[in-house]
């Protein structure tokens, strides 16, 4: 009879072992893959994926693997930011000559602005350098009082012949008194044939429509602010003011190669563009050359992080729930904790590490292994290991001493 009841004891105590043993298991397991899960919502990943993603398609899709545009122009009741404001906030921003931001008009293509004397059929994008009312010495020419553009000449205006200005590149100067019938000496046009085209009209048609603009000056085209518009706009020419009311203005942000700067210009374009049915945001695709998901480009702008802001946190706070509840069954319910058991459950706990690793692996998703939800399951992992730790010196030392102590006690009783 009392082996019988010994062995029903027994049966019960390690059916009770067993589920306890499993709870500890389940809930560390869940604790830590949870963490990971929080992570794919959190704000940071969208970012950290959506800037890598741009990253490579600057690589396999941009002959120049330099740069890659994203343009925003209004579409509600807001107007866009301040350009020369906008070109303040960002210039040198990472580095000195590299350029971050550009406004004007046709940046993406879709409308129609033509050189009529040029006669090359060229779609041009119109650049926007504000007022266009001075300049000053640089290098043996002239710079732009307010953006990084060298001049040839003095920028003045020429508005007694029109308010409309045009200033044209040095490559488009050179079609221009080619069709002029400008003989060209062997070393090229010189400064005077340049400066023959300076004050003189050029008609422009936009969307159908001739305008007279007056040619402003003239620009160089190798440097980087002008190279870098080149690369991801195509043909251009600047503008002032008083460009016509025809075509709607647009801001231009530029993305790179490198991930952590394109991850600045959206939290950039987020903070600033902040009434999003009022914008539209698009890639300027003028100079890439292959297909990519423009949806993914720019999921950055058009989700809704809010949402998963709150998803993030409440992921989080059941993660560190679980992660206390394992942490307490272990602590009350496992007597003898040895170094076997401290192993198996620091051993363990690297499982989700492993799995979400390996599924961003075969997945190529970012957002599976994000740089948060790696931090935040790293800062969990050693919380669990550490105490565990605690827990085991704990039960050695204090448990130890203290069931010696008792057996001291009952045999002095006795």
């Amino acid at each position: 009879m009392f082996m019988k009841f010994y062995k029903k004891r027994a049966n019960q105590d390690h059916q009770k072992n067993s589920l306890i043993t499993l709870l500890i298991f389940l809930s560390t397991f869940l604790s830590l893959s949870l963490t990971f899960v929080s992570g794919y919502f959190s704000s940071e990943s969208l970012f950290e994926d959506n800037s890598i993603y741009i990253s490579e398609i600057v690589d396999k899709c941009v002959p120049t693997k330099d740069l890659m545009a994203v343009s925003l122009e209004s579409v509600g009741s807001d107007s866009l930011p301040n350009s020369e404001t906008e070109f303040l906030n960002l210039y040198g921003v990472f580095r000195q000559e590299k350029i971050t931001f550009t406004s004007g008009y046709n940046l993406t293509k879709e409308n129609s602005v033509t050189i009529e004397e040029l006669e090359n059929s060229v779609n041009y994008s119109v650049g926007y350098l504000g007022s266009t009312v001075s300049s000053n010495e640089y290098k043996g020419h002239y710079k732009d009082a307010n953006y990084p553009v060298e001049f040839m000449f003095p920028c003045k205006r020429y508005d007694n012949v029109s308010m409309q200005t045009a200033i044209i590149g040095q490559h488009q100067a050179d079609l221009l008194l080619e069709k002029r019938h400008r003989e060209k000496s062997s070393g090229g046009y010189t400064s005077e044939d340049y400066f023959s085209l300076i004050a003189s009209i050029i008609n422009i048609t936009i969307e159908g429509k001739s305008y007279p603009f007056v040619i402003q000056d003239i620009f160089y085209d190798s440097t980087y602010y002008v190279t870098g518009i080149s690369n991801t706009v195509g043909d251009f020419f600047f503008t002032s003011y008083y460009f016509p009311n025809v075509l709607k203005k647009q801001n231009a942000y530029f993305m790179c190669k490198y991930s952590y700067e394109n991850a600045f210009f959206m939290k950039y374009i987020n903070s600033v563009y902040t009434e999003k049915d009022n914008f539209s945001i698009k890639c300027v695709k003028n100079k890439i050359t292959k297909e990519f998901d423009e949806e993914r480009a720019l999921n950055f702008y058009y989700n809704e992080i809010s949402k998963d802001v709150f998803v993030k946190t409440i992921l989080t706070v059941v993660s560190s729930f679980l992660l206390f509840i394992a942490l307490s069954l272990i602590f009350v319910f496992i007597k003898k904790y040895n170094i076997l058991i401290l192993i198996s459950h620091s051993a363990f706990a690297f499982l989700p590490f492993i799995i979400f690793k390996i599924i961003y692996l075969i997945s190529g998703n970012v957002r599976i292994f994000s740089e948060f939800g790696a931090t935040l399951n790293s800062i969990f992992l050693l919380v669990f290991i550490v105490s565990n730790i605690c827990i085991y010196l704990f039960k050695k030392n204090y448990v130890g001493k203290l069931k010696i102590t008792e057996s001291s006690e009952y045999e002095i009783d006795i």
